[in-house]
């Protein structure tokens, strides 16, 4: 937030006020489905309020009241699912190298910060009211990337749902013609501990609107625009000297309706020529405004961006700008502001057409519990296969081969895993996930490992159903294929699967979870003597056709018999080994064996390892493969799920000969 009268250099639309107040905006604008990048990162906030005038002020407590701990319950007790933090890191760091934060500073934003996490809020923490780097951007950069430096190593275990904005509305001397290369030594320093994180960009002259256009913006694959919206400024702010009148209690006319209306175009033009989506990272009418034409302010613009799946963050909490008032509690109209749906999966994709699963009578069902079989391919081992965790591979694999789901196989074995690698390997599941709801895909989450690592899955994937459990595209996978030897499925595999899945429960109740077994998901009959005691749950089975044969089909049969969903989420037209020859008949087999009982698959894998089970070969690109590109394996999968998909291929029941 600007200092509120500030506002003459800001570039907006100037629009004379005329006219007595429309009928109420509140119903002009309907909330639609998020809108999806096709660059950048996916930032969910849901409903979100700037703690405005704490942490941000000269000292805490100068501009009104301090933070409380209780505040943060009172956020998230109101339906707020996202704070933004301002703080002001530049009164509290020394003035000479190495420009050292005040410790105690640092950690009350990590105080806050790990209130709201566990409270389930995402956070942006935000660099606010560094007004020394305004006024000399360029003698200012080594104190701002040296602040940054502390900030990303203190948060860089952070959950993934807390972001960092580098600086809040350059503006004076912080020009378009400067913003990168002031910004980007600060960008630097968060990368180097913070690799994937996402970042927020503001642009110049305040964060508007209009400079957000054509600003320029870093070469960064996980940042974010931003821009601030307080129009009509004669009333969004205490006043607008250069307008008629220059302040203004009312609110709702037709010429304020057509200037959002206008807005609206060029953040949906921006969206669409840029393929990023920006957030409104402030908006709010002035505190003094009457309370009623302050409630429908912040309904009709949280709507109006909503309404085109942008999200947005209110100005703010309390000391100024005040939705919370101590004395007096929440402005009318609070719980009424508004926030983008959830995205919606296109027309005629499998998520379209089947919506969220779960399990009926051993079978895997749709929405309208009929059941679905599900067909795709996995991807490699994310650690040796990073180059197919892109978008294009995703859109390429529903387009052409005609997928109803991909498989993420994020590694959790060795020393180059998600286990010593977190942020990286959650990008990597985040652009494939991105990827699946943008083409209407299913999409599973495996952690992919042999040996248990309950902890770390546990952070994984519960991170995971943080930031996408409300998605009816998502499946996980809790543990990919258990060893044989001296493990047991009661003893070992059973409580592991209790514990990771009943926290992601506590976070997502309803998404289809997928249970590994002893001997590499193969004692699936094991798991049938003694099953997991939660609804929604299938079993996988793995099986490499040259190695398992009718003795594996027939302890598949024994599960199916007990009750169990089976889904197999891993298999290969090969040996065991990923290598030897493709075996025809044997796969064919397998195939009839699953259309018979109604089981999906997926097949390893999407990757161009020069082995047999590989799909591509090697040195293959992330997406258009021609025919030349695929290997044996490759082909055959492509064709039978391009088949699959002409026929509508669902569930036929039993049919004879399988064996």
């Amino acid at each position: 937030m600007r200092g509120i009268t500030a506002f003459a250099g800001l570039a907006v639309v100037l629009l004379a006020v005329s006219g007595p107040a429309s009928a109420q905006l509140t119903d002009r604008f309907t909330p639609a489905p998020e809108a999806m990048p096709t660059i950048g990162p996916r930032l969910p906030l849901g409903k979100c309020v700037n703690i405005s005038n704490m942490l941000d002020a000269p000292t805490e407590g100068r501009w009104g009241r301090p933070f409380a701990d209780e505040d943060i319950d009172r956020i998230a007790g109101a339906g707020f699912t996202a704070i933004r933090l301002p703080a002001r890191f530049s009164a509290h760091a020394d003035r000479r190298a190495p420009y050292t934060i005040d410790p105690v500073f640092m950690e009350r934003v990590a105080h806050f910060t790990d209130l709201a996490t566990k409270r389930g809020l995402a956070v942006i923490i935000d660099m606010h009211h560094y007004e020394e780097i305004f006024t000399d951007p360029e003698g200012e950069t080594p104190r701002f990337a040296a602040m940054w430096s502390q900030i990303g190593e203190r948060f860089k275990d952070a959950p993934p749902s807390v972001s960092f904005e580098l600086i809040n509305e350059p503006h004076d001397k912080f020009t378009a013609d400067n913003l990168l290369a002031v910004q980007g030594p600060a960008l630097a320093e968060v990368r180097r501990t913070n690799p994937t994180r996402t970042v927020v960009f503001n642009g110049p002259a305040w964060a508007g609107l209009n400079e957000m256009l054509s600003s320029p913006f870093p070469d960064d694959r996980y940042t974010v625009p931003t821009f601030h919206y307080y129009s009509p400024v004669n009333f969004g702010l205490d006043k607008a000297d250069w307008l008629d009148p220059p302040s203004r209690d009312d609110f709702g006319t037709e010429a304020d309706f057509a200037e959002i209306t206008r807005d609206l175009a060029k953040v949906t033009g921006y969206i669409e020529r840029t393929g990023r989506v920006p957030f409104v990272g402030e908006y709010g009418a002035f505190e003094e405004r009457p309370s009623a034409e302050r409630s429908e302010y912040y309904e009709t613009v949280s709507e109006a961006f909503a309404s085109i799946g942008v999200q947005s963050c209110a100005w703010g909490y309390t000391n100024t700008f005040r939705l919370w008032r101590d004395e007096a509690g929440w402005l009318e109209g609070t719980d009424r502001i508004a926030a983008p749906l959830a995205p919606v999966a296109p027309e005629g994709s499998p998520v379209a057409r089947y919506g969220a699963l779960s399990v009926k009578d051993g079978k895997i069902v749709g929405a309208d519990g009929e059941p679905v079989v599900l067909r795709g391919m996995s991807l490699f081992w994310s650690q040796w296969g990073p180059q197919y965790y892109e978008p294009e591979t995703v859109a390429w694999l529903a387009k052409d081969w005609q997928v109803d789901v991909v498989r993420a196989a994020i590694a959790a074995e060795g020393n180059d895993s998600a286990r010593q690698h977190f942020d990286r390997e959650f990008a990597k599941a985040s652009r494939v996930i991105d990827a699946a709801v943008a083409n209407g895909l299913y999409v599973i989450v495996d952690w992919h490992a042999h040996r248990p690592y309950p902890a770390e899955a546990e952070q994984f994937l519960t991170a995971i159903a943080r930031k996408y459990g409300e998605l009816p595209n998502l499946i996980y996978e809790t543990w990919n294929e258990p060893l044989r030897e001296n493990v047991d499925w009661s003893r070992d595999v059973k409580p592991y699967h209790v514990k990771v899945i009943d926290a992601i429960r506590s976070i997502d109740p309803d998404n289809l979870v997928i249970a590994g077994s002893p001997s590499w998901s193969q004692d699936v009959d094991l798991a049938a003597a003694d099953p997991l005691p939660f609804t929604n749950l299938a079993y996988t089975l793995h099986y490499y056709a040259g190695t398992h044969k009718q003795e594996l089909r027939d302890k598949a049969d024994v599960a199916l018999g007990a009750g169990l969903a089976l889904l197999v989420t891993e298999f290969g037209t090969v040996n065991a080994d990923g290598d030897g020859p493709v075996d025809h008949a044997e796969s064919e087999r397998w195939w009839q064996w699953a259309e018979a009982n109604c089981v999906g698959w997926m097949a390893w894998s999407i990757g161009d390892r020069d082995e047999s089970s590989a799909s591509l070969r090697p040195g293959t690109p992330v997406a258009n493969w021609s025919d030349a590109d695929l290997t044996e394996s490759g082909r055959l999968l492509r064709q039978k799920l391009r088949e699959a998909a002409a026929r509508k291929a669902a569930c036929h029941g039993p049919a004879p000969g399988i064996r």
